[in-house]
């Protein structure tokens, strides 16, 4: 199934806002039933999410009224700007995460706003989250992905899951080997 089909299938879900709300262990319980894979589970779920179809929150996908959407992807996109300006588009390669929350709070984003913005960042490859070591102490941080690096990071990702899936069949197989 392609991407598209799959986030048909979540609108669907929610009957198109007759539903207002869906267990996360449901949602990926459904979409296994239709065949999809976990890791291609997780994918959809991003893009229903970016598409600001459904929000995660507390355990539950949360439906999104088709009229609030655009608002809300605007918003999202200015949140990335700020996060852009905060490391200078790039010449601030990297911010130990207590300075970038102390920068978000400065320009008087609230510690809900900030966690949202953070996961938001991640789950469009606008933040990475590593650590690195400062005066002999490993500090974990904060590093911004200029846009055009995004898709390579995408795509990247999505090739070390394959790997390691691939790396456990072979390890349950060779397992499974050695009991007989």
């Amino acid at each position: 199934m392609i991407l598209d089909e799959i986030v048909k299938m979540i609108e669907e879900m929610f009957a198109n806002g007759q539903v207002k709300q869906v267990a996360s262990k449901e949602m990926i319980r459904v979409l296994e039933q239709k065949g999809i894979e976990r890791d291609d589970i997780d994918d959809v779920l991003d893009e229903a999410e970016r598409r600001e179809i459904v929000e995660h929150s507390g355990g539950f996908y949360i439906w999104i009224d088709p009229s609030l959407r655009e608002a809300k992807k605007a918003k999202i996109q200015q949140h990335f700007e700020v996060l852009a300006e905060i490391f200078k588009y790039g010449k601030i390669d990297f911010l130990p995460r207590e300075k970038l929350i102390t920068a978000l709070k400065e320009r008087e984003f609230h510690d809900e706003e900030i966690r949202k913005m953070m996961i938001e960042a991640e789950r469009d490859y606008v933040l990475s989250f590593p650590s690195r070591r400062f005066g002999g102490d490993l500090v974990a941080g904060c590093r911004w992905i200029p846009p055009e690096e995004r898709k390579n990071k995408a795509e990247a990702e999505k090739a070390e899951r394959e790997l390691s899936k691939k790396w456990h069949e072979k390890k349950a197989m060779q397992e499974e080997m050695w009991e007989e």
